[in-house]
């Protein structure tokens, strides 16, 4: 069914808990997890490893997930374990099988695997998963190389570790490859499948988890532009405000990945729902950029703009070419 020698999970992997599909996904697939364990016979028991052999050298490879990392509810019919305990039992299961290569696939975000990399020197690679986070380089956590590939599969890393006896399981080289966004326009019945698939996960959200009232405050351009006149008529022609027709040229307006940065406030309470419910909230608007509180404008001034604000959404692996300096100054206001 797959050509994977070994595969982690994530929180959201299976966030409708065990339906028949999903049990057999992991009874198929070489999924694995040294602290998910079941509890009792109806859900099926997840190795907490796989041993495979490359050029005469024994790899281990296993995955631990962090109970701080996991959706109430994700694991139906499993308990999490601790993952430090886990992890160490199985290392050393892997060692007295003669594994000489050490490998783990984090679910654990970055403090976890610095944690992992500080506690567990004898591993030879961490993959971290969870944050999202993207790096182009290696970190090395206590000397244990870690290396992230960021978030929805948009790109795909290459670790290569030595086998030689020399430098057993050292990090020679990393690389991410870009995957192309296109790919999936190549094939007009897979792009179904996943425009399909977008669409129902986007409707059950509006039917079942949207609020049209929070605690934050999302005004519309329009409300900020009573006041702030030559501000709302620049971002008028600005890239910002075509966010949402960009979305509906390439078809991905139901995307929820895509709306959180092409809209306001999505998918919070009382941001953008849809163009029939909340129009106003389409684009990147004021209040995106601008953390507007409540007693604006008369008591207190919105949030200055700073290089973290931007990079929520042009962040890399979304916008590698953004540059902050430079780009800021496109915003004519």
């Amino acid at each position: 069914m797959t050509d994977f020698d070994f595969i982690a999970l994530g929180e959201q992997d299976f966030p409708a808990g065990q339906s028949t599909t999903n049990r057999e996904l992991l009874s198929e697939l070489p999924i694995g997890c040294a602290n998910l364990e079941p509890l009792d016979d109806s859900s099926p028991a997840l190795p907490a490893y796989k041993i495979f052999e490359q050029s005469g050298v024994k790899i281990g490879i296993t995955s631990v997930i962090s109970p701080q990392n996991h959706e109430l509810g994700s694991f139906e019919g499993y308990r999490l374990t601790d993952w430090q305990i886990a992890l160490g039992e199985t290392l050393d299961e892997l060692e007295a099988a003669g594994c000489e290569v050490l490998i783990l696939l984090s679910h654990l975000g970055i403090p976890g695997e610095v944690e992992a990399a500080h506690s567990f020197p004898r591993l030879d690679l961490i993959v971290g998963g969870h944050s999202g986070l993207l790096r182009k380089q290696v970190e090395l956590g206590e000397g244990v190389p870690i290396v992230w590939a960021g978030r929805l599969g948009r790109y795909v890393g290459l670790a290569q570790l030595s086998l030689a006896a020399e430098d057993r399981g050292s990090l020679v080289n990393f690389e991410l490859t870009p995957v192309d966004s296109d790919l999936t326009g190549r094939d007009a019945g897979i792009r179904a499948l996943v425009q399909a698939y977008e669409e129902s996960r986007y409707r059950a959200w509006l039917a079942n988890d949207y609020q049209p009232r929070g605690e934050k405050r999302w005004d519309t351009n329009e409300q900020c532009g009573r006041c702030h006149r030559d501000e709302y008529y620049a971002w008028k022609e600005s890239d910002h405000a075509g966010a949402y027709a960009a979305l509906e040229e390439r078809g991905e307006h139901i995307n929820m990945e895509c709306l959180a940065c092409h809209t306001v406030g999505f998918p919070e309470d009382g941001g953008f729902a849809s163009m029939e419910r909340t129009p106003g909230l389409a684009d990147v608007g004021c209040v995106t950029c601008h953390d507007t509180p409540a007693g604006h404008p008369r008591r207190t001034m919105p949030a200055q703009i700073t290089a973290e604000t931007c990079t929520v959404c042009h962040e890399e692996g979304r916008d590698d070419e953004f540059n902050f300096e430079t780009d800021l100054a496109l915003i004519h206001h």
